[in-house]
């Protein structure tokens, strides 16, 4: 079997190009050939910029300044790119290229990181060629993220089409079920949900079966917040199930996952066992889902551009 991946893996990014790296691992573990598919979107690595104003002019003559440091971590990014991650032969540049295209894939992959954010194109809207929207053969997304607080106006819609679509196919019961909605409360950037929008998403989740996980690692800068009006009632009540975090406000450690309405999967915590060896964690007992080498980890790391070393 081969699978094709649809990700971001040419920005000059860390996070970036090691998810990339890390998800073509992953997918070869599971014992199919994997592919990414070299669809290029707006991101440009030059060093230096088209003139555009005050801006692109600023960030030339930093360049300019520290020219040597730069330029040698952009080869090794290139470097890295070219030497790790397995990408097509042929560059497709459209969602109608794609389509037209006799592509050898058995299963499309979109994921990770924030494939589905609008803000990062362009025209600002959804990029249908990471929901695989070019082709019929069987999908799977793997913790993509839409990167920001809410769907802007006029995109509901759209999104709807792609959940619509997933059921509107008569094998969708041999294809790979959704497995749930994940949402950070507080997120990254410090949005914070209201009890109405996260009832909203809920509604919107038990229409297509879809669970709603709340990742509670901030819980408790929202929980604190006056603007919040949330309670753990509150959150018990708009969620299927959803994580307790203490590490993140202070805690040395003590966290949870809560199943508000005795959902808990079957054999849950006999999963647990199996899959979450205890490892010991800056002098206290962590869990880790996957046992990972540290020398296979050490080896991957060391490919990376270094931080140090490039100004």
């Amino acid at each position: 079997m081969k699978t094709g991946l649809l990700t971001f893996y040419h920005i000059h990014h860390y996070g970036a190009m090691l998810q990339a790296y890390a998800t073509e691992r992953a997918v070869a573990s599971l014992g199919s050939e994997c592919e990414i598919i070299d669809y290029y979107v707006n991101q440009d690595n030059t060093l230096f910029q088209r003139p555009t104003g005050l801006g692109s002019a600023a960030h030339d003559a930093h360049t300019a300044l520290h020219y040597g440091p730069l330029k040698a971590r952009y080869e090794r990014f290139e470097a890295f790119s070219r030497e790790n991650l397995n990408i097509s032969g042929r560059r497709y540049q459209s969602l109608e290229e794609l389509r037209q295209a006799e592509l050898p894939y058995d299963v499309l992959l979109s994921g990770s990181d924030q494939i589905w954010n609008p803000k990062i194109f362009p025209d600002g809207r959804f990029d249908p060629v990471f929901f695989g929207a070019f082709s019929h053969k069987r999908k799977i997304a793997y913790a993509p993220s839409f990167g920001i607080p809410r769907i802007p106006d006029g995109m509901e819609e759209e999104l709807r089409t792609y959940l619509e679509g997933f059921y509107g196919d008569e094998n969708h019961e041999h294809m790979v079920f959704p497995g749930m909605v994940y949402l950070s409360w507080p997120t990254e950037l410090g949005t914070l949900y209201t009890r109405a929008e996260l009832g909203e998403i809920h509604k919107v989740c038990r229409q297509y079966k879809i669970p709603l996980y709340l990742d509670g690692a901030r819980m408790g800068y929202g929980l604190a917040s006056r603007g919040s009006g949330m309670t753990l009632a509150d959150l018990a009540a708009s969620c299927d199930v959803f994580y307790i975090g203490g590490t993140k406000v202070g805690a040395l450690f003590g966290e949870a996952v809560v199943f508000p309405r005795h959902n808990a999967p079957g054999r849950f915590m006999t999963a647990v066992k199996q899959r979450a060896p205890c490892w010991p964690r800056a002098g206290c007992w962590g869990c880790s889902s996957t046992p990972c080498s540290p020398m296979d980890s050490t080896r991957s790391w060391a490919k990376m551009p270094s931080r140090r070393r490039s100004g």
